[in-house]
């Protein structure tokens, strides 16, 4: 489902420079997940008018959800829903920024690491059962966790610009 998604929506990307990442937990096998694919599409710097990505995406049925840049400036998010429910969220930013290396951090230690995954999806599984008004509280409430595990690459040091090849 991802590659299927890049196919259709990064053909005539209005940003020449653009590495493309799977981010979120179905980029990670063998971890239980809602089925919303994220993709992270790093550029060398998050344009300052976002009008011609937003335009390019709407194409596609994402809505640019603005509201959220005051909760994470160094990043756009847009938001594909099919029947009222979320299919797939594009998060773009600049591979430069520490968001870009945090996302895909936390990923790879998912990936990699079958104690932090299974511990992960446990958290998962236990905030799925409470009562949210909204994603971003579920979001939220999952922050302590991912901020654990980002602290090692902090004390680490660790940047990684992209695994997935370059356009």
């Amino acid at each position: 489902m991802f590659e299927r998604e890049i196919q259709l929506i990064m053909p005539a990307f209005p940003i020449s420079d653009f590495v493309i990442e799977h981010v979120g937990s179905t980029s990670v096998k063998d971890l239980k997940a809602k089925p919303v694919i994220d993709i992270l599409v790093g550029v060398p710097l998050l344009p300052e008018d976002i009008t011609p990505t937003a335009n390019h995406l709407e194409k596609f049925g994402y809505q640019y959800m603005e509201r959220y840049n005051l909760l994470i400036p160094e990043r756009r998010f847009f938001q594909k829903d099919k029947n009222g429910i979320r299919t797939h969220q594009v998060h773009l930013t600049s591979f430069y920024s520490d968001f870009w290396h945090k996302l895909l951090f936390f990923r790879d230690q998912l990936r990699a690491d079958a104690a932090i995954r299974q511990s992960y999806e446990n958290l998962k599984l236990e905030l799925v059962k409470r009562p949210w008004e909204s994603t971003n509280d579920y979001a939220a409430a999952k922050n302590e966790f991912i901020e654990s595990i980002d602290q090692r690459r902090k004390e680490l040091k660790l940047n990684k610009r992209s695994t997935f090849p370059q356009h």
